[in-house]
């Protein structure tokens, strides 16, 4: 079986955006309870009004469990 996915004609290539708003993504890690969700994506936000710019790749890396709240922190220091 092939999948096939319709890229957006709208969306450039360096736009803002990130894989969840393209509909065909994972967005967090499998095994997330709905509080530590939110709490993650609450952490997110903090990260954003702190830094004052949003990063979606590390964003997303987080939301992934791929690097923890330091390691997000340590990204947006260094962009």
């Amino acid at each position: 079986m092939v999948a096939t996915v319709q890229k957006n004609p709208n969306t450039q290539i360096g736009d803002n955006m990130s894989w969840q708003d393209t509909g065909y993504s994972i967005s967090h890690a499998r095994g997330l309870g709905h509080y530590e969700l939110q709490e993650m994506k609450e952490s997110v936000r903090r990260c954003h009004r702190l830094f004052e710019k949003e990063l979606p790749f590390f964003d997303t890396m987080y939301l992934l469990k791929i690097l923890d709240y330091g390691q997000l922190q340590r990204n947006y220091k260094m962009e």
